[in-house]
């Protein structure tokens, strides 16, 4: 009886397995983009089409009459998308969802509900989540010494905060409102679950989780709880410490709640940004969008703001309605609109019949209505799962349909499965074989077999050639220049790095990667055409893309036309100032006057804003590099020591939280003493440095005091934005070709930017550096 029983809920069994995996694998959102953990999302969507084959049902109106409009929707916006292969792959995604949908309407008992099983899964995951905090996160701070109130968002085991926020949004009311439907033991269970889950909101800091929380933890107690003076005197105590605590979350380790008032928080303002270009977006294809999945690739060419503190591109948007507007034009936005309206409807018809289910889903779908207002989460599985087991615990609330789907449908369902596991064994495949050449990236020859293998199983993928640039220009890199192998590995890396630009005909990094290799060929008439087409899309925000056209077109011999691109650099990428070529050869000879115009760049910024900290900043570094100290002491004494609340009027980067750190202004103030020969001033100094940044003071004392000049190479990671061109992948994480290299001026690489380099607080960059240069 038990192997009868086990063999007829097998289905249900691998997929409850697979939805949990997905709930507890650590970064499961980057892990399953790549193989084995891919098989992961495709075995539970492959076995929820296959439930749905055998044993779907339909869903009632108005529901089948959505996935129906959903899947049309989708799938018209991926066939008009500039990326097919990408955009059909969502789709894939999106139509697998709503079968998983029917086959568990279809299976599932209809006397039974879904809800402890729910809470269940909110429990798992809420400890998943704290075990995972505290060993990767919590642990490695608190033996390192950092204060508690430094402590990180939790991005574990989603790999982002906001995603489990938004997952805890779902499952934390449900949970909310079998406390108050069980009695006894049971009640003490699911209380001790509500508040497992709860500490894992907290650890996430998240602020429209929290409030998601909230409103659909008050849309349960309203539907749930009898008025009474002894129930609104229980809610009057428990509400002002819930909101006690989501305070103390979300300001104890940040500092976003107070620039949110004071009209200076970045994750805010690039949110008002994100929100501005997919209205953009959408304008330009207002029925059926830019495609699922394409976001990223065209973000750059419409961004309404251009400054280095602005993303260079986007994964997402950071609200489901814009991002749907964007991606499925007005046909997905419609049916998203549709699909609160049913639940809406659906909820208030059975709201006599079940009161508790009614209550629990409610709170969870207003929960996630509301925080999904600040970011877009539907492309998490774990999340779209989680939504799909709601509707589906919905729907057997409602009474079943009459009508019952003809067997063709059921032919042409089975047609679609076929040629989407097609679809999906293909890039498992490409997977496997890039994982291979991943475990080899030490080894040029194993690597390049094995990428090109996976490039040719799925040649539409643009992370492949991308990443085999990368690692064959790496091991080119490291060959003496007589090395015959040299010049034919850096040609594989250009031919590469031309595939992905033509793939990915708007990305910057991608143009900017192709550009650079054709200047290492000394093709650099065509490497200046290729950073041109990179500085259409991002000319701010790119490392290296400035300086590569630059340096192309002064090998060109246009000295006067390389000159803007080099100050822009400088002035945007500060870290570039330590590489070692601005001592010899052309740059050399160009340093100085690259140096004048970036002061006077400056200058025309301080008449405007008299005082502004990192202005004076970045003056006293160039005035350093020109070897002036005396007058880059004088600068870091004009400084503020604290900063105040600039208007609103202010653009937003001088708004922003202060770039430049005080261990980075002393450890400069440390290198001018050194310069003017003022030694135990310069002492004195590195005493106070050691209480501030210690890893600073050791760097410098060895540079300066024991002359251990030692040569460095650092690379500029990708934005982590970038991510996009990973999430069906995985793999390592790029970088921008050229890196910087320090030995001359090892001291100044104590106090770096370091990351990306970016020059967060420059206002108006785009403007700025189109500013004429000096002629002297």
């Amino acid at each position: 009886m038990s192997g009868k029983w086990l063999w007829a809920h097998l289905d249900l069994g691998l997929l409850a397995v697979a939805y949990a995996l997905l709930l507890v694998l650590r970064n499961s959102y980057t892990e399953i983009a790549g193989w084995p953990w891919c098989l992961a999302l495709q075995g539970c969507l492959l076995v929820g089409a296959i439930m749905a084959l055998r044993s779907g049902r339909p869903l009632g109106q108005p529901f089948d009459a959505l996935a129906g409009v959903s899947i049309a929707a989708v799938a018209v916006s991926a066939a008009l998308s500039p990326d097919p292969e990408r955009s059909w792959g969502y789709a894939a995604m999106v139509t697998g969802y709503f079968a998983v949908l029917y086959g568990l309407v279809g299976r599932w008992p209809r006397d039974r509900s879904l809800l402890p099983w729910l809470g269940a899964a909110g429990a798992l995951f809420s400890l998943a989540g704290l075990y995972q905090f505290w060993q990767w996160i919590f642990l490695p701070q608190w033996q390192a010494g950092k204060p508690l109130n430094r402590l990180i968002n939790n991005i574990y085991p989603l790999g982002h905060h906001n995603f489990n926020s938004g997952l805890l949004s779902l499952l934390l009311p449900v949970i909310l409102a079998l406390v108050f439907e069980r009695r006894g033991p049971e009640r003490g269970f699911w209380f001790v679950c509500l508040l497992i889950g709860l500490a894992m909101l907290f650890s996430t800091q998240s602020r429209g989780g929290w409030l998601g929380v909230l409103v659909g933890c008050v849309l349960v107690c309203l539907l749930s709880v009898r008025l009474s003076r002894r129930n609104g005197l229980l809610l009057a105590v428990a509400l002002p410490v819930v909101l006690l605590v989501a305070v103390f979350s979300t300001t104890f380790a940040s500092f976003k709640p107070k620039f949110f008032f004071e009209g200076r928080d970045i994750s805010t303002e690039q949110r008002l940004i994100f929100w501005q270009t997919g209205v953009r977006l959408w304008q330009d294809h207002p029925l059926f969008g830019v495609g699922p999945g394409v976001t990223g690739f065209v973000f750059p060419g419409y961004r309404t703001d251009t400054d280095p503190w602005m993303a260079r591109t986007a994964q997402q948007l950071h609200n489901t309605p814009v991002h749907l507007l964007a991606e499925t034009g007005l046909a997905g936005l419609l049916a998203y609109m549709g699909w609160l309206a049913g639940c809406s409807w659906m909820l208030w018809r059975c709201l006599g019949q079940a009161r508790p289910i009614v209550a629990a889903l409610a709170g969870a779908l207003a929960g996630y209505a509301v925080s999904s207002l600040t970011d877009f989460q539907l492309e998490n599985p774990a999340i779209s799962l989680t939504l799909i087991a709601l509707v589906a615990e919905l729907v057997r609330l409602a009474p079943p349909p009459a009508w019952q789907p003809p067997s063709w449908l059921r032919l042409i369902g089975g047609g679609v499965f076929l040629v989407w596991t097609a679809f999906w064994l293909r890039s498992d495949w490409g997977s496997y074989q890039a994982a291979i050449a991943f475990a080899h990236q030490n080894d040029p020859a194993a690597f390049e077999g094995a990428i090109t293998q996976a490039r040719r199983i799925d040649p539409d993928q643009p992370y492949y050639p991308l990443v085999q640039a990368q690692v064959l220009l790496d091991a080119a890199r490291k060959l003496s220049p007589r090395d015959p192998r040299r010049a034919g590995w850096i040609l594989q890396a250009s031919e590469a790095a031309d595939r992905a630009a033509a793939l990915l005909p708007t990305d910057p990094y991608a143009l900017t990667v192709a550009g650079w290799l054709h200047y290492y060929r000394g093709q650099w008439a065509w490497a200046s055409r290729l950073f041109d087409q990179a500085l259409a899309q991002d000319p701010t925000t790119t490392a290296t893309l400035q300086l590569g056209a630059g340096l192309a077109l002064l090998a060109q011999h246009r000295t006067e036309a390389a000159l803007p691109h080099l100050v822009a650099e400088i002035v945007l990428f500060p870290d570039q100032w330590i590489d070692e070529r601005w001592q010899t050869g052309p740059l050399g000879r160009l340093a100085p006057r690259v140096a004048r115009n970036a002061l006077a760049l400056y200058n025309q910024l301080l008449s405007r804003y008299p005082g502004e900290h990192d202005a004076l900043y970045q003056q006293a570094m160039l005035l350093l590099w020109l070897n002036q100290p005396l007058q880059a002491l004088r600068k870091l004494d004009a400084m503020p020591v604290r900063q105040g609340v600039e208007p609103g009027n202010v653009p937003v980067a001088l708004r922003l939280a202060w770039r430049v750190a005080p261990y980075q202004a002393l450890g400069v103030r440390i290198q001018a003493l050194w310069k003017l020969s003022r030694f135990e001033e310069a002492r004195e100094a590195l005493s106070s440095l050691d209480r501030l940044s210690p890893a600073s003071a050791a760097c410098l004392r060895d540079a300066l005091i024991e002359n251990q000049s030692v040569a460095k190479e650092r690379f500029y990671l990708v934005n982590g934005q970038d991510y996009f061109l990973l999430r069906r992948i995985g793999g390592p994480v790029l970088q921008f070709p050229e890196p910087v290299h320090s030995e001359t001026w090892a001291s100044m690489d104590c106090v770096t930017f370091g990351y990306d380099g970016r020059n967060w607080r420059l206002p108006q960059a785009q403007k700025l550096i189109s500013t004429p240069v000096l002629q002297r």
